[in-house]
């Protein structure tokens, strides 16, 4: 997760009339490919909501059989098909992966903000469920979520409307304020509506049979250890793990092993 530093910048795109969270938090990409150059192991998923024609993809499972589910929400500064390169080495060949763009990022039209991301998050797994002619309580009694960073905040908004099976947050806040007032000051507090709070959706779970997993890299220098740390001791009925020496966007290499364990599986490289 990326937060802006420069003050004047800042404050010109305030007075030019755009929004200065989004501008903050969101950092929207398309992709330089096609549809048609994916894998026929990556399913996109086609739906509508009010911010246009949104696309997020079904990984497969190597096995052909549906055992587990995982919802993958990426950082602000990723975007869905970038999850490729780890759901490619994923041990477990029954697992199947659902990848959540925002709106604005990748193939997806319209603005990103905790609401539009939950209303795709929503209607991705629906339209989902459709397409494998699964009832969606069904799917989800088999489905866990997994979010980074900024990803971390959008995995538990969507989580704490069902009962995910699993949760596991790599490098996430406390609260979008926490987060802006450390990285920028608190001058910026006003300037935050909090949309995302990481604290009230885990006390939310805090009473469901949902096992929730928190992962952070020691040396995280977007997203402070702190956040995490703080999490784990305000909740500590979530399992903590910190990766020694592992930065924010390098914990899904170094804190491999340690994040497949917080997924309920073991290291091994798939064959």
């Amino acid at each position: 997760m990326r937060f802006f530093n420069g003050v004047l910048p800042l404050l010109a795109f305030m007075v030019a009339g755009c929004s200065p969270q989004n501008y903050l938090v969101y950092h929207p990409r398309s992709y330089s490919f096609s549809l048609s150059q994916l894998s026929s192991a990556v399913h996109p998923i086609a739906f509508s909501t009010q911010q246009g024609l949104q696309r997020a993809f079904y990984v497969l499972p190597r096995s052909g059989r549906l055992d587990t589910l995982w919802v993958f929400f990426p950082g602000n500064g990723s975007a869905a098909l970038n999850w490729l390169a780890w759901t490619d080495r994923y041990p477990d060949a029954g697992t199947g992966f659902l990848l959540i763009d925002y709106p604005g990022y990748g193939f997806s039209k319209g603005s990103p903000s905790a609401e539009s991301i939950l209303e795709v998050s929503e209607r991705a797994f629906a339209q989902l469920a459709l397409n494998l002619r699964s009832d969606q309580d069904q799917l989800w009694s088999k489905t866990s979520v997994l979010g980074h960073s900024l990803g971390a905040a959008t995995a538990l908004q969507f989580a704490a409307r069902h009962a995910p099976q699993r949760v596991v947050l790599v490098s996430p806040f406390t609260s979008l304020e926490a987060i802006g007032k450390r990285i920028l000051g608190a001058w910026v507090g006003p300037l935050i509506n909090n949309e995302y709070d990481n604290l009230v959706r885990m006390k939310e779970l805090e009473n469901r049979k949902v096992s929730l997993h928190i992962v952070h890299g020691s040396a995280d220098e977007v997203v402070p250890v702190d956040f995490g740390r703080e999490l784990s001791q305000k909740f500590p009925w979530a399992d903590y793990q910190e990766v020694n020496g592992a930065h924010h966007n390098d914990i899904f290499e170094l804190g491999r092993t340690t994040i497949l364990r917080s997924m309920g599986t073991s290291a091994t490289d798939s064959s």
